[in-house]
């Protein structure tokens, strides 16, 4: 099980575009900061996570990979844990380590769009 963020917005073809012509240091920049940004998520999701005998808590991971952050859990009842059954409640562990870091992504993403317009067609502006 995994979470990812996406967005569906109209019109992004042309920020698409100029992130495709972004510089590979930049790139390499927003690689990183996303990964300190899943790094966040990964911690917060493991002092949420409900500890019964330890796996899933030690199964949860983060990666980053062309352009998307990816924080899951391997343990195959996460989805069960995360958001319940007809049994037992959700305990939301993986989305809350989203929600709390939502603000330090959405930086890192305005941050590599803005650097990607500037790097591409100076003088431009969103």
């Amino acid at each position: 099980m995994s979470i990812e963020l996406g967005m569906n917005v109209e019109g992004v073809e042309n920020v698409q575009m100029l992130l495709e012509r972004l510089p590979e240091l930049m790139h390499t920049a927003v690689m990183r900061a996303l990964n300190r940004v899943g790094a966040d998520i990964h911690m917060n999701a493991r002092q949420m996570c409900p500890v019964k005998t330890g796996y899933l808590r030690d199964s949860i991971y983060h990666r980053v990979q062309d352009w998307i952050l990816t924080v899951g859990a391997e343990a195959e009842y996460a989805t069960y844990v995360e958001f319940g059954s007809r049994y037992i409640q959700g305990r939301y562990f993986l989305t809350e380590a989203f929600h709390l870091n939502l603000p330090k992504l959405e930086s890192v993403l305005g941050w590599a769009i803005d650097d990607a317009i500037r790097a591409v067609e100076p003088g431009m502006t969103i």
